[in-house]
């Protein structure tokens, strides 16, 4: 058997994993180590003064001074692959989340200037997906393969609310910017728009063909992206109540989407999927600006630096790759 049909099968099963219903997940990788000395990059995330860049692997986090690219630390004891990361709003904390596939999820919070764990908490009957501070820093949302989303409180870890509606797994969750409103996406093919403080659902986006695995808020909080399985990125406008229109959408890729990313100004939209490219998009027409170059493998995290300078990718095979966000060019 050559290498290449290895590495086939190890994707095949890493992809038909089952959940905690015994159900495959047939919609979007999850990683496990590959047999490589860089285990693959499974969560990316900015601190907001832009000093450091936090990216999750088998259970560990590095933190990176995004321009030398030193590592200055490595937080550990993770049970599995780290699958979300988010800095609070003041930068001084960091939540870390994942957990077991089909058994728990596993949610800590770390001091980012000591490095000390603050508290470990496990709260879901699967693995987390995805993660998020509030903009006013007094909440955490995590997400999971459990079609629940969970909102808890970062000075004690006890959960807050339970928001239940979707029919799959939940892989995305984003915060507006003024904290209104939370978006999730699911593998049941919706996305939902919530008000997380009364923990009432909104309104249900229900224009994806195939499970939506990433959105993104642009800084108004009122425009909203979407993209996964369908290959298709869509735009939704949202109003003052949460509920959504959509704007426009467009087939953006050769293969399903798995990440989305906002400039912080706003003007720049940025996709990747397992077709290995990154693409640059003007938001306001879903006009592609730059093409960016072959990736060496699936992108499954993207972040934009603070200032918008940056974009940083991470890739499956364990790599990171820093991108001039205005030309698209590899940062040498």
């Amino acid at each position: 058997m050559t290498r290449n049909n290895l590495r086939l099968l190890l994707a095949l099963a890493l992809i038909l994993l089952p959940g905690a219903d015994g159900a495959a997940q047939t919609r979007r990788p999850t990683p496990k180590p590959p047999a490589v000395s860089q285990s693959a990059i499974g969560a990316l995330a900015f601190r907001p003064d832009g000093t450091l860049l936090a990216l999750g692997r088998y259970r560990e986090v590095e933190l990176r001074e995004p321009v030398s690219g030193r590592v200055t630390a490595t937080l550990r004891g993770f049970v599995n692959q780290v699958r979300a990361l988010a800095f609070s709003p003041d930068g001084r904390q960091l939540v870390v989340a994942g957990g077991n596939p089909g058994q728990f999820g596993e949610i800590s919070l770390f001091d980012v200037a000591t490095g000390a764990q603050l508290r470990s908490w496990r709260g879901h009957r699967d693995h987390v997906t995805s993660c998020a501070f509030s903009p006013d820093g007094k909440a955490i949302a995590t997400a999971s393969y459990d079609r629940t989303i969970r909102l808890w409180d970062p000075l004690t870890g006890a959960e807050l609310r339970v928001l239940r509606d979707h029919t799959d797994a939940i892989f995305a969750i984003a915060f507006s910017s003024d904290g209104r409103f939370l978006a999730s996406a699911s593998a049941d093919r919706t996305v939902k728009i919530w008000d997380p403080v009364a923990g009432k659902r909104l309104f249900t986006l229900g224009d994806a063909l195939d499970a939506v695995n990433s959105i993104a808020f642009d800084p108004t909080g009122r425009l909203l992206a979407g993209a996964g399985a369908d290959r298709t990125i869509h735009l939704w406008q949202i109003d003052e109540n949460g509920e959504g229109r959509r704007l426009r959408s467009l087939i953006a890729h050769e293969d399903a989407i798995v990440a989305l990313a906002f400039s912080h100004n706003g003007k720049t939209l940025a996709s990747g999927g397992a077709d290995r490219s990154l693409k640059l998009w003007n938001p306001a027409t879903l006009v592609e600006t730059h093409d960016g170059q072959p990736q060496s493998d699936w992108i499954q995290a993207l972040a934009f630096s603070p200032d918008d300078k940056w974009l940083a990718a991470g890739r499956f095979d364990g790599s990171l790759a820093i991108y001039d966000s205005v030309t698209g060019r590899l940062r040498k």
